[in-house]
């Protein structure tokens, strides 16, 4: 899970362990998504991607990002690929 609003937009990105039934705080090397909530989100071969979304200053953030997610260590960072502009 990246992001999302309380009195301010986040930016930080959490993973679940079904097993352990327990949330882990992944910090991502590279360049991490900016903050931002209202986003899609799909995971998909040890991959999480990140579209759209309201950015922190409420404007619309039409970027894709790719995050490569650790196996089964949550201890380990996670891999931002470089943002991508939205499809025109």
């Amino acid at each position: 899970m990246h992001g999302g609003q309380s009195n301010f937009v986040l930016d930080d990105l959490f993973v679940l362990d079904l097993a352990a039934g327990a949330w882990a705080e992944v910090h991502a090397a590279g360049r991490p998504p900016p903050p931002r909530h209202s986003h899609a989100a799909a995971a998909a071969g040890g991959r999480l991607w990140l579209f759209g979304g309201v950015d922190a200053l409420t404007a619309p953030a039409a970027t894709l990002h790719r995050l490569s997610l650790p196996a089964a260590d949550a201890s380990a960072s996670a891999k931002c690929a470089a943002c991508l502009p939205a499809p025109m």
